[in-house]
């Protein structure tokens, strides 16, 4: 597809020394603000070959009262290109194997009122095990 243009603009009561563009969890644009800046913008080109997700964060060298630094982050805007994007396959495994884990412990360790919870909670894990297990193939 053709690549969306992504306009960035902030304005903060703090300095903001760095913008990120994010796309899929993957950070495809940074600003760095040496010197800080309470308003701007960013325009980034973004190729969008396949269905994703966009969002901006921003940091700042400025710590709140409890001396964390500040930070800003959109939600996502979600894209559809009619793509599958290859992070699906790639997280799609990573929670198909993770239930793995579950199931183990739920099999192995859970505690449990009675055999037939335990059926109850492995059967729910099972149903989502199975919708990550569709999408490693798509």
């Amino acid at each position: 597809g053709a690549p969306l243009t992504v306009d960035v603009r902030w304005q903060s009561h703090y300095a903001v020394q760095r913008v990120e563009l994010i796309w899929n969890g993957q950070v495809v644009e940074t600003l760095q603000i040496p010197q800080g800046a309470t308003v701007g913008a960013l325009t980034a080109e973004v190729p969008a070959r396949s269905d994703g997700w966009l969002a901006a964060r921003l940091s700042s060298q400025v710590r709140d009262s409890f001396y964390q630094p500040l930070f800003a982050h959109t939600s996502p805007v979600y894209i559809t290109t009619g793509i599958q994007a290859p992070e699906v396959a790639d997280a799609a495994r990573f929670f198909d194997q993770a239930i793995d884990g579950a199931l183990n412990w739920v099999q192995q360790r859970g505690k449990f009122r009675n055999a037939q919870q335990r059926q109850e909670v492995l059967a729910l894990f099972k149903e989502g095990q199975a919708v990550y297990q569709t999408l490693r193939s798509v």
